[in-house]
């Protein structure tokens, strides 16, 4: 089973790098503004009238560097806005080929299970069906499997479109449904191998079943 990145996920996953980008940029803002008024802090406490002159031209660079960053600021958040929104969109596509791969997944995860209790059922009175309960149960497993996963990826469609306060939150919503989705995809391949080894075990259970 095909548990690769898909095409759409790589798209947005390059639009959430953009995305990131633009966001590390403007944080150096805030990084320089902080800076900006420790060194306004360090200049008002200080009693060394040497200690001050020293200061000042380490002030004189940092309102420079937030003068400049702050000229650049409103086109970068507006940059941003449209990159999440972009990112937004991107993602309802990839949530749905995502979605698509966990579909076929539970398919197959539940075959054997549903294979095994069609077998057992017309032969009530086989000695063995009782033995059949644990390895029913047990094939169980990779659609619970599945299911939990389902449930992970319904946390990457609430993490996007989150409103708050924060304006970094269109980027952050972005960046943990990418991060959702990767894990979610990462784990398809535990799940394929314990579909095939519950697989081989129903089968096998089959056999001696039929032997009476």
């Amino acid at each position: 089973m095909n548990h690769q990145p898909t095409p759409q996920l790589n798209a947005f996953r390059s639009i959430v790098q953009q995305a990131g980008t633009l966001h590390a940029e403007l944080s150096t803002l805030d990084t320089a503004i902080r800076d900006l008024d420790s060194i306004k802090t360090r200049m008002g406490d200080s009693r060394d009238e040497s200690e001050v002159r020293k200061l000042l031209s380490e002030l004189t660079r940092a309102e420079e560097t937030v003068t400049v960053k702050r000229f650049r600021e409103p086109r970068l958040r507006a940059d941003l806005a449209d990159t999440v929104t972009q990112a937004e969109h991107a993602f309802q596509t990839a949530f749905t080929e995502v979605e698509s791969i966990l579909t076929a997944l539970a398919e197959s995860s539940v075959q054997a299970f549903r294979d095994l209790l069609q077998f057992i059922q017309p032969d009530q009175d086989n000695p063995k069906t009782l033995k059949a309960n644990d390895v029913t149960q047990a094939a169980v497993g990779p659609a619970a499997l599945t299911q939990r996963l389902r449930n992970d990826l319904d946390n990457a469609w609430r993490a996007v479109g989150v409103v708050s306060g924060d304006p970094y939150q269109g980027v952050k919503g972005v960046n943990s449904a990418l991060a959702i989705m990767d894990e979610v995809l990462a784990t398809v391949p535990q799940v394929h191998a314990a579909t095939q080894r519950m697989s081989a075990a129903c089968e096998a259970f089959r056999k001696v079943f039929t032997k009476g």
